[in-house]
């Protein structure tokens, strides 16, 4: 059984790849790995500089190729902490990220595994970032995480992203099988460059 939700694009061309990598289990496992996630982002929005030239220092190129980088790095950061954070890790399964460059936008995807425990809060999340207004949605979750008990759960990063940045945010989530308490869930970032 496969859902998607939001804007997912099931079409990704392998020509337009540019980036893949496999956090193993045994890392993900280790709670002290998560704030790692930043120097991965890191590389990313170094990376992807390469595709935005700059000519001088003071020029719009630059300028808009900061706003790009920028936004990739926080948009990986958040992808890969929560990926960390609810990584069913009995499954043995890497977390993934991958980056597609095209000429209008950069698609982040990240795939981790989710006990079936936390399958209903995360669909509820996604629903209510599909469908309520964000900014209400992001006054909400602000108040909720006053509560450090609901701070690790509230999708504040989420909606972060999808206020603050020119992003849609798509996700899947496949059962890895009948028998199995662990769903693949892949989370899609497209970072629109207009």
């Amino acid at each position: 059984m496969s859902e998607s939700f939001g804007q997912f694009a099931s079409e990704l061309h392998n020509e337009n790849l540019c980036v893949k990598i496999d956090f193993p289990v045994e890392l993900v496992k280790q709670r002290k790995f998560w704030p790692n996630s930043n120097l991965s982002a890191k590389f990313v929005s170094e990376y992807i500089s390469i595709f935005f030239p700059v000519e001088n220092a003071r020029s719009e190129q630059l300028h808009r190729r900061t706003e790009i980088t920028d936004a990739a790095r926080y948009i990986t950061n958040e992808l890969l902490e929560n990926a960390f954070k609810f990584s069913c890790t009995a499954a043995q399964q890497p977390v993934q990220m991958a980056l597609y460059h095209y000429s209008d936008r950069l698609i982040i995807t990240v795939t981790n595994t989710a006990h079936i425990n936390n399958i209903d809060s995360f669909r509820s999340l996604i629903h209510d970032l599909t469908t309520l207004d964000l900014t209400e949605l992001y006054v909400e979750h602000l108040e909720k995480n006053l509560d450090h008990e609901n701070a690790l759960s509230s999708g504040l990063g989420f909606i972060t992203i999808l206020i603050n940045y020119n992003t849609k945010l798509g996700w899947k989530i496949e059962q890895n099988s009948p028998e199995s308490d662990c769903f693949l869930v892949t989370t899609m970032a497209q970072l629109l460059y207009d």
